[in-house]
């Protein structure tokens, strides 16, 4: 282990082992332990307080709010942005860009071709396969098809979903496959991240349509703490009763008191990947006179970092909507993989 890095474990066991444990030096210390690994270049994370101590942190992140959040910002610098991409320069300021007719109408049909297949296939196939209720909201049911899942929303949700995850992408249709390498869109969440490795966790096939019970409620939400991006194609032209997506262009990175105190809870729950327990009302959101809906064309893409606050509406009047999504939730920047060291540990 490297002398720095024993001695600045020394401090921290010092440190936390007093009743009265100062904040403000602690801080400094884990400052000192990130920016050593960083630059390093994580060659002695295995030998970070973030490994090493893993369970102390977290238990006192857990506890005291205000070194959370210095920590969490603190961390905010190194996702720098070295492009000059107006794309980036939008998403980095409004957390959400949009590619005007970026999928040519060729691919669009094929697309769409491809999925009304694979739906077909799938509904030959489904009959004697028992479907299962995610404990998420108990919104869907799904039933794991040669690899791919396949949930049919509630009745009262108005979705149906085939999710090929990263084991399947092999088995995708072609065109599917096709966005999901496209390396243009990859080098987009790279440049937003500073990484080089983006890659999609999962391709989500969603379709949208009015549930049987009209509901015009808001489900204004995040999507987790965890740095994460999404890329949405438009595979049909939207209209106000499609199931718009609305948003709040900002607050992705910057954070006011209310949203600090509202996405602690989150963590002190459930850690950064805390969901289900980040929704919020009309009166909560931030500047929700700001807000915008998008009601967009076949063919455009939607890059947005679901930290933004944002809700997808529901179909009303016999109106539907078509996509698919790609989820980027490995996301291997620094401050994921500093700490996603420390909250692989579920303390409740």
């Amino acid at each position: 282990m490297e002398d720095f890095l024993i001695k600045n474990k020394n401090k921290f066991d010092k440190i936390i082992s007093k009743n009265d444990i100062n904040l403000e030096k602690l801080f400094n210390i884990i400052k000192k332990d990130i920016d050593y690994i960083v630059d390093t270049n994580f060659k002695y994370i295995e030998d970070s307080l973030f490994e090493q101590r893993s369970i102390q942190i977290k238990l006192i992140l857990l506890s005291n709010k205000k070194l959370f959040w210095k920590v969490y910002n603190y961390l905010e610098q190194f996702n720098k942005i070295n492009t000059d991409s107006d794309v980036i320069e939008e998403l980095n300021h409004d957390g959400l860009s949009v590619l005007k007719n970026y999928i040519s109408k060729k691919d669009i049909i094929k697309l769409k071709q491809e999925m009304e297949q694979e739906y077909k296939n799938i509904k030959k196939s489904i009959n004697k396969k028992e479907f299962t209720y995610k404990q998420s909201l108990k919104c869907f049911a799904s039933t794991i098809v040669d690899g791919k899942t396949f949930s049919i929303g509630a009745d009262y949700w108005g979705r149906t979903r085939l999710a090929y995850f990263k084991k399947s992408f092999e088995d995708a249709p072609k065109h599917i496959k096709k966005i999901i390498n496209n390396k243009e869109l990859l080098k987009y969440i790279n440049d937003y991240y500073n990484i080089k490795d983006a890659e999609p966790s999962r391709a989500i096939y969603e379709e949208i349509t009015p549930p049987i019970i009209s509901r015009k409620e808001t489900n204004w939400h995040i999507d987790a703490l965890i740095d994460q991006c999404k890329i949405m194609i438009i595979l049909e032209d939207m209209t106000v009763d499609s199931g718009a997506f609305n948003y709040v262009p900002g607050h992705h990175k910057k954070f006011n008191k209310n949203q600090k105190d509202k996405y602690y809870k989150m963590y002190q729950l459930a850690g950064l990947r805390g969901m289900y327990i980040n929704h919020f009302n009309d009166k909560s959101v931030r500047d929700i006179e700001n807000k915008k809906e998008a009601i967009l064309k076949a063919g455009d893409v939607v890059i947005f970092d679901p930290k933004i606050q944002h809700y997808g509406a529901f179909a009303q009047n016999c109106g539907n909507r078509k996509n698919i999504v790609l989820y980027f939730n490995g996301i291997r920047n620094v401050r994921n993989r500093l700490l996603g060291r420390i909250d692989k540990y579920h303390i409740l």
